[in-house]
């Protein structure tokens, strides 16, 4: 798997997404910022090479922001200072 499919942001009533341990996945679907009930995304240990989407920041919802171990990341994008209820943002060993 090199992505997570699009259409997981028709799951309208998700709260929290977990990923984990997903190297070899690269990236998230841009439609990841339709998910409006998302309060919670926690990344551990995901994405080797891959970027988050500049859609993240859609997430007006999200509370809270966990990047563990995604040591391909580069950097996290602009859009997420767009967050004003995020009330976590953790990212450690990246």
């Amino acid at each position: 798997m090199t992505g997570l499919p699009g259409r997981l942001s028709d799951v309208t009533g998700l709260v929290e997404l977990y990923l984990q341990e997903s190297d070899k996945a690269t990236e998230l679907p841009e439609r990841l910022g339709d998910m409006a009930g998302l309060k919670e995304l926690s990344l551990q240990t995901c994405f080797g090479s891959g970027v988050l989407p500049e859609r993240l920041g859609d997430l007006t919802g999200l509370e809270d922001r966990n990047v563990f171990g995604c040591r391909g990341l580069k950097e996290l994008p602009e859009q997420l200072g767009e967050l004003t209820g995020l009330k976590r943002l953790n990212r450690q060993e990246c």
